[in-house]
């Protein structure tokens, strides 16, 4: 067997992974010495993060752990604030870059390239979009929205309205 990726190894350790990969799992650490000790490494952060103390931990810290765990674990599927993606995974209300071009059916290159006009945030050092700054930054872009059409005050402003018509 190959290296196990990460993903298998976070759920063989979480004891979410099936029968089978449980088994090709063992047996590879069984005669990889690398694996085994990437394998115990892991198991000691993850007692350890579950003894500490919540409020030993800093913010930032938390916040790459999550970020790191997320990307692993693909955690992001049990967002407890979530919309359904275009491409079927789940996002909450911050969107990774790929999550919003996906939401913007937009290729991911170009969320790069428009990030001088796009409002985001930067998180633990990552680039990520506030799904709601992102839907008012939308309708501030948006043609003939009905927010850009002037509301008739009064007779005189209809007039004026009924001129730029003709």
């Amino acid at each position: 067997m190959k290296h196990p990726t990460d993903e298998i190894i976070i759920s063989y350790l979480y004891k979410e992974a099936s029968a089978g990969e449980v088994r090709e799992v063992e047996k590879h650490i069984a005669s990889c010495r690398e694996c085994a000790e990437k394998i115990e490494g892991i198991k000691k952060t993850i007692f350890d993060i579950d003894q500490m103390d919540d409020s030993a931990a800093p913010e930032y810290l938390e916040n790459k752990l999550a970020d790191f765990f997320d990307k692993i674990a693909n955690i992001d599927d049990h967002a407890t604030n979530s919309t359904e993606g275009t491409d079927g995974k789940t996002t909450g209300d911050i969107m990774t870059p790929e999550e919003l071009a996906g939401y913007l059916k937009i290729p991911a290159g170009s969320i790069y390239e428009m990030l001088g006009e796009i409002p985001h945030l930067i998180l633990a050092g990552r680039v990520r979009f506030r799904k709601t700054s992102i839907d008012k930054w939308l309708d501030s872009r948006e043609k003939n929205s009905p927010a850009k059409t002037p509301a008739v005050q009064n007779f005189d402003d209809s007039v004026k309205l009924w001129r730029n018509v003709i």
